[in-house]
Parts: structure tokens; sequence; C-alpha cells
């Protein structure tokens, strides 16, 4: 017989996975849809990032290369999310990523996309604390833990 005052571990875990899935199936197409779209016009969007920290304290040979290397970064954040491929390194990355971008964006004085950013960490953060089950993910299946 159960004991109704302990959690029942099967339900936990299916919990975590289905948490897992729908992070993945959210956070994943977001990203890749974000980078895919600046990747496909990288040079109007490093200019639009430049002309955005023109009148700002941050030097544009930092916001530069930082310009560039966000789209790629987006990129590969939505497929390791999608997939499942080295997913808490994806979420990590995610994390990073968006404080880079929250900074940015502090720096800029843009306090509307900042709660937006801080919506989306708020899903890095779930999804870390549930990553323990990925079961239906390219990690699972190659045998690494998640």
């Amino acid at each position: 017989m159960n004991n109704p005052n302990q959690p029942d571990q099967t339900n936990s875990a299916n919990t975590k996975a289905i948490i897992t899935a729908l992070i993945r199936l959210t956070l994943g197409p977001l990203f890749l849809v974000y980078g895919g779209s600046k990747l496909a016009r990288l040079v109007d969007t490093v200019d639009m990032l430049r002309a955005g920290f023109a009148n700002t304290w941050l030097p544009l040979s930092i916001v530069t290369p930082v310009a560039y290397a966000i789209p790629f970064w987006e990129a590969l954040i939505g497929i390791s999310l999608l997939l499942g491929f080295f997913y808490r390194y994806g979420l990590i990355a995610a994390g990073v990523l968006l404080a880079v971008l929250t900074l940015g964006l502090a720096i800029q004085g843009d306090y509307e996309l900042i709660s937006r950013n801080l919506i989306y960490l708020i899903f890095v953060f779930f999804g870390l604390n549930n990553s323990s089950d990925c079961r239906w993910s390219i990690d699972k299946a190659l045998g690494k833990n998640c």
C-alpha cells in the first residue's frame, strides 16, 4: 500500500521528463529562429547592434565581435535544446547569453526588453532544475547523462 505522505517517484520522474521536453520544444525553436533570422541578415544585424550602442559608454570594439557571435550562439543553443544534444550545456549557454543580452539592454536603457529576457531566464532556470530526466533526447540515446 502506498504511503500518502510520500511522493510518488514515478510520477515525479515523468513530470521532469515532460518539463524537459516542453522546455526543449519551446526554447529550442525560439533560439533557432532568433539566431537563424539574424544569420540570414548578419551584416544588418551587426550594424543595428552597433548603432544601438553608438551613444553608450560601451566601446564598439567590444560590441562588434559580440554582435557577430550572437546569431551563431543563438542558433547553436536552439539546435542543442531542440535535439537534446548537450542539453544542460545548451541551457547554461542560454543563461549566459541572456545575461549578456540583458546587460546590453540595461546599458541601452531598454527596460521593456529586459523583462522579456528575464522571463526567458526563468524558463532556463526551470529547465536546469528539471533537466535530470531527458529521456526523449539525443543525449539519452547516446547513453550520456543529461
